[in-house]
C-alpha cells in the first residue's frame, strides 16, 4: 500500500549525483499535484509518462522497471522493459510492485481491484496468478524467487484486521494480526522477511517465526527490506513519516546500528535531519539505500531531499525549487 504525504516543500536546489554503479527509479511530483515516473542513472534522467516506478532490475544491457501508469485519473500496472511499456493490468485498476528476473522469467508483484475487491497477485511473463482469491482484500510488497519457488510478501484483513503474510508458491501462511511484512528475500533456501510487531517494533519473519530486533530509541518501529552479503545481513530501518524529526533510519548490519546522515546541502546550510529509508541493494559490499532526508527550514516549512545512501553517508541527493523527484527503489547495474 502506497502512503501520500502532503507537506510545503521549501526546496532549496540541491542536486549531487555520482556516476555510480546504481540505477534508481520513482516519481516527480509536478506543480498541479500530479506525478511521473522516472528512471535516473548518474545524472541521466529519463521520464516514462504520467505514473510513478516502484522497482527495478537490471540484467545484461536490460532494464526492467515495475510500477504503474495513469489513464483518466486511473492507474494501471505496467511493466517497462527499456523504456518500452507494456500494461499488466488487464484493463482493470491495478499496481505493480517489484519486479524479478530469475530463469530468464520475469516476474512482477502486485494487486489488483474488481468488484469491490482487491486482490494480490503476481504475473510471470505477463501471465497473472492471483493469491487470494478467497479473500476480500489482500495486497502484496515484495516477491523473492529461488529455483521454482515463488515468495511474495504482503497482508490481508480479515474483517476488519490486518495481518501479515507470505505466500510460498501460492499457500499462504499467516504472520500476525496487526504485523506487517515489507521486504523479502531467500537466504538458506527459505523466505526472511523484513516487517513490524504491531507496527511498532522491527522484525523479521523466518519460518521458524518472528524475531524482533534491537535498535536505538530514536530509530524507526519498521524493518523495510533486508539483504545478506554471503552469511552477513544488513536490514534497512525505518518509521513512517517523514515529518517525524525524533526518528532517524538506519541499518544493521550483523546487529551493528548504523543511521543514515545527511547535514549539509550544496549551499553550505546545515540542517539536524531525520530520514525515512525505502529500499536498500548490496553492491561491491556496500550497502546502498533509497530514501528521504527531512528537516525543518526555520521558516515554517519542511526540507526533503531525495537520496541514496552508501554505507550511511549520502552518495547522491536531489531537490528543486518546483518539484520533488522520489526515488523508492534501487538496482545495481550490471557489469558495473
Amino acid at each position: 500500500m502506497k502512503t501520500r504525504i502532503a507537506v510545503l516543500l521549501i526546496l532549496i536546489g540541491a542536486t549531487a549525483w555520482a556516476d555510480a554503479p546504481y540505477v534508481v527509479g520513482g516519481f516527480k511530483f509536478g506543480a498541479d499535484g500530479g506525478h511521473e515516473a522516472l528512471v535516473r542513472t548518474g545524472k541521466d534522467v529519463r521520464m516514462m509518462g504520467l505514473g510513478e516506478v516502484t522497482s527495478l532490475a537490471a540484467v545484461g544491457k536490460d532494464l526492467y522497471a515495475a510500477g504503474s501508469f495513469q489513464n483518466g485519473g486511473a492507474e494501471y500496472a505496467c511493466l517497462w522493459k527499456n523504456g518500452v511499456r507494456a500494461d499488466l493490468s488487464g484493463g482493470l485498476s491495478s499496481s505493480a510492485g517489484v519486479v524479478c528476473v530469475a530463469g530468464g522469467r520475469v516476474y512482477v508483484s502486485g494487486q489488483y481491484m474488481m468488484e469491490g475487491r482487491k486482490t494480490a497477485c503476481y504475473w510471470k511473463d505477463g501471465v497473472r496468478t492471483d493469491l487470494s482469491a478467497d479473500l476480500a482484500y489482500a495486497w502484496t510488497y515484495d516477491l523473492a524467487v529461488s529455483g521454482k519457488d515463488v515468495f511474495v510478501s504482503g497482508g490481508f484483513k480479515s474483517g476488519e484486521k490486518a495481518h501479515a503474510c507470505v505466500w510460498k508458491n501460492g499457500v499462504r501462511t499467516d504472520l500476525g494480526e496487526g504485523n506487517i511484512a515489507f521486504g523479502i528475500t531467500v537466504h538458506n533456501g527459505d523466505y526472511v522477511i523484513a516487517g513490524s510487531l504491531a507496527g511498532t517494533k522491527p522484525c523479521l519473519f523466518t519460518p521458524a517465526g518472528a524475531a524482533a530486533l534491537e535498535v536505538p530509541a530514536s530509530a524507526g518501529a519498521w524493518a523495510r527490506d533486508v539483504a545478506f552479503m554471503g552469511d552477513s545481513r544488513v536490514v534497512l530501518i525505518s518509521h513512517p513519516d517523514p515529518r517525524d524529526r525524533t526518528r532517524q533510519a538506519g541499518y544493521l548490519r550483523d546487529g551493528k546500528w548504523k543511521p543514515l546522515v545527511y547535514k549539509e546541502v550544496e549551499s553550505g546550510l546545515k540542517y539536524q535531519v531525520s530520514s525515512v529509508g525505502s529500499k536498500t541493494a548490496v553492491i561491491d559490499g556496500h550497502v546502498l539505500i533509497t530514501g528521504t532526508a527531512t528537516a525543518d527550514t526555520g521558516e515554517g516549512g519542511i526540507f526533503l531531499v531525495s537520496c541514496v545512501w552508501r554505507d550511511g553517508e549520502v552518495d547522491s541527493h536531489e531537490g528543486s525549487v518546483d518539484a520533488w523527484q522520489v526515488y523508492n527503489c534501487i538496482a545495481p547495474l550490471s557489469g558495473k
